[in-house]
C-alpha cells in the first residue's frame, strides 16, 4: 500500500522576544568566548569531523535557549527609550531548532552592519544609532550588547564565510587555497581596534542622548507633580477661607440679634465694636 511521504516538521515562527533572548545568550559569560571564535578558520581536523564545532556551538546555544532558567537571560539587560516603550519579555521561550536560531542571529547581524554603514556615512549628523536601525529593535539591542562587550565588535563586523552561522546538510569540498596576498606593515591600529573604539565613542554619545531624554522626562514628571501639589494646596486654602468666612458670618449674625434686644449702652458699644472687628476680618479674607 502506497503511503505519501511525511512532511518535515517546520520550526516555530520567530516571535518578537526571540532575538533578544538569543543575544543575551550569545553575549553571556557562558558563550561569549566561543562566540568570538565562531568565524575562525576551520582546521583540517574540524573539516573532517562528522559534526563541526559550529554545529556543536549552535546546538549548545539551542539547548541553553530552551532550557536555561537563568533570570539574567530572561530579561532585557539594557535600558533605552525605544525599548522601554515596548513589551518585550525574553523569558518567553519558543522551541526553535539550532539552524533557526543561527538564522535569526544572521538576520540581526546583517541589519546591524547595514545600520552601521548608514550611521558612519559622511555627512550624517544624527548622534543616535537608533535612527539607522530601520525600526529593528533587535539591531539596536545588538548595538547595546557590543557597547558592553566591545571585544566582540570585530567578530560581529567581520564578513564571515558561508557556514559560519551553520553548516549545510552535505559537506562542501575543501576550498582551493588561494595565493596569499602580501601584507604590508601598518603602524596604526587594526580594523577591529578602530571599530571597537568607534563603537565605544558612538555609544557614549548614544548614552548621553538617552540620559538627556530621561532627565527631560524626569523634569516633566516633577513639574507636573509640582502643579498638582500647588493646585491641591490652593484648594485646601480656599476651603479654609470659606470655613473661616462662614464662621465669622454666623458670629456677626448672632451679635446683631443680641444687639437688637440690648438696652445697656456699654454693652451695646462692646457689641458694635465686636461686629466691626469681625467685618474687617471678613473683608480681609477676600473669599471668591
Amino acid at each position: 500500500m502506497f503511503s505519501p511521504p511525511s512532511k518535515k516538521s517546520r520550526s516555530p515562527n520567530k516571535q518578537v522576544q526571540c532575538p533578544f533572548r538569543l543575544l543575551n545568550i550569545l553575549f553571556s559569560d557562558t558563550f561569549a568566548e566561543r562566540f568570538s571564535r565562531l568565524g575562525d578558520t576551520s582546521t583540517r581536523q574540524d573539516l573532517d569531523a562528522r559534526v563541526s564545532k559550529r554545529t556543536v556551538f549552535w546546538s549548545d546555544v539551542r539547548e541553553y535557549f530552551i532550557g536555561t532558567s537563568d533570570e539574567h537571560i530572561g530579561k532585557l539587560q539594557f535600558s533605552h527609550f525605544a525599548l522601554d516603550e515596548m513589551d518585550i519579555d525574553p523569558s518567553v521561550v519558543v522551541p526553535h531548532g539550532w539552524k533557526k536560531l543561527a538564522s535569526i542571529y544572521a538576520d540581526t547581524a546583517k541589519g546591524y552592519k547595514d545600520g552601521l554603514a548608514l550611521f558612519t556615512a559622511s555627512g550624517n549628523h544624527q548622534p543616535e544609532f537608533y535612527h539607522f536601525c530601520g525600526g529593528q529593535l533587535d539591531v539596536l539591542y545588538l548595538h547595546l550588547h557590543l557597547a558592553h562587550r566591545p571585544s566582540l565588535t570585530g567578530h560581529v563586523q567581520a564578513d564571515l564565510p558561508d557556514g559560519a552561522f551553520f553548516d549545510s546538510e552535505s559537506k562542501s569540498p575543501a576550498p582551493t587555497p588561494e595565493k596569499p596576498e602580501r601584507k604590508t606593515k601598518s603602524s596604526g591600529p587594526s580594523v577591529a581596534e578602530a571599530i571597537t573604539e568607534y563603537v565605544r565613542s558612538t555609544t557614549q554619545s548614544d548614552n548621553a542622548v538617552q540620559r538627556l531624554l530621561l532627565m527631560q522626562k524626569r523634569d516633566e514628571r516633577e513639574e507636573a507633580k509640582d502643579k498638582r501639589d500647588q493646585m491641591k494646596a490652593e484648594q485646601e486654602m480656599s476651603l479654609l477661607r470659606f470655613q473661616e468666612w462662614t464662621r465669622i458670618s454666623d458670629r456677626m449674625r448672632a451679635l446683631r440679634r443680641e444687639l437688637q434686644h440690648e438696652e445697656d449702652p456699654e454693652i451695646i458699644s462692646d457689641l458694635t465694636a465686636d461686629i466691626e472687628q469681625l467685618k474687617r476680618k471678613k473683608d480681609a479674607i477676600n473669599f471668591i
